[in-house]
C-alpha cells in the first residue's frame, strides 16, 4: 500500500492509503498524487507539478520558525505547549458563544 493526496486543483484537499491508485481514483472521482517520507504531503498543502513536489502551508512553516526561536531562546517544548494552550483560551474580551 501507498499513501497519496487527494488534490483539489493544486491543494491537498485530504490524504489517503491505498492498494490500487487508479481504482480509488476512479471510485472517488478525483486525482491522487503519491507522496512519501522524501516528498510528504499533508491537508492544505500545494502542490507544484513542474517540480513535483509538496509544499506547507505558510502557517506551518511560521509556527515552525516560531517553535524553533523559542526552543533557541531556552523554553521546552510543554512550555511552548502551555504557551499555546494559554493563548487559545477566551479573554474577557473574547465573546463567549
Amino acid at each position: 500500500m501507498a499513501t497519496y493526496a487527494v488534490m483539489g486543483g493544486n491543494i491537498v484537499s485530504n490524504v489517503i492509503v491505498a492498494d490500487n491508485p487508479i481504482d480509488a481514483s476512479n471510485a472517488l472521482g478525483v486525482e491522487l498524487i503519491e507522496y512519501t517520507s522524501d516528498n510528504p504531503a499533508g491537508i492544505g498543502w500545494t502542490y507544484d507539478k513542474e517540480t513535483n513536489t509538496f509544499t506547507p502551508p505558510a502557517l506551518i512553516d511560521q509556527i515552525n520558525s516560531s517553535t524553533q526561536k523559542l526552543i533557541d531562546a531556552g523554553l521546552t517544548q510543554e512550555e511552548i505547549n502551555a504557551l499555546i494552550y494559554q493563548a487559545s483560551q477566551p479573554t474577557l474580551q473574547d465573546p463567549i458563544e
